[in-house]
């Protein structure tokens, strides 16, 4: 079976949510690409930079690798938080997923990019994930990625 490996989006609220269920979830304009997802998928989580109310920005992590183990379903039972611009949203579509390494320190994300296959726009890098709940990426760069989180 092709097993595929994806960079899911997320943010620091959310984390906590996917860490203690192990879950991921989208919003329904998203379903076409949590179907995407296979049982054995691996992913990594991707936490995006955040501005704190001290101003202090925290970097753009990779908090995690998991791997999918449910085809995606509907459920509401555990809430998960939408980042400001999407305020109205929940979040109903998920996969259950198995830890596979998660991280007590998160792997910043910025030094990784030069290394990345994906990331074509070296300098504009962040177009590759705006916008985004799910990405594929290449087994190359979750290798390489995989092998720093160690």
């Amino acid at each position: 079976m092709f097993m595929a490996y994806w960079l899911a989006i997320s943010n620091r609220a959310n984390w906590n949510v996917i860490r203690d269920n192990n879950l991921f979830a989208v919003t329904k304009r998203d379903a076409n690409k949590i179907n995407k997802l296979n049982l054995g998928d691996k992913i990594l989580i991707y936490l995006s930079q955040q501005r704190l109310e001290t101003q202090e920005i925290l970097p753009s992590v990779i908090s995690g690798a998991y791997e999918v183990i449910s085809d995606a379903f509907e459920d509401d039972k555990i809430k998960f938080f939408a980042p400001p611009r999407l305020a109205d949203e929940s979040f109903p579509l998920r996969v259950k997923l198995k830890p596979l390494h998660i991280l007590a320190k998160p792997l910043e994300f910025k030094p990784l990019i030069n290394d990345l296959e994906f990331i074509t726009n070296k300098k504009n890098w962040a177009s590759h994930l705006q916008g985004r709940s799910i990405r594929e990426i290449p087994e190359a760069d979750y290798l390489l990625i995989n092998k720093k989180m160690k």
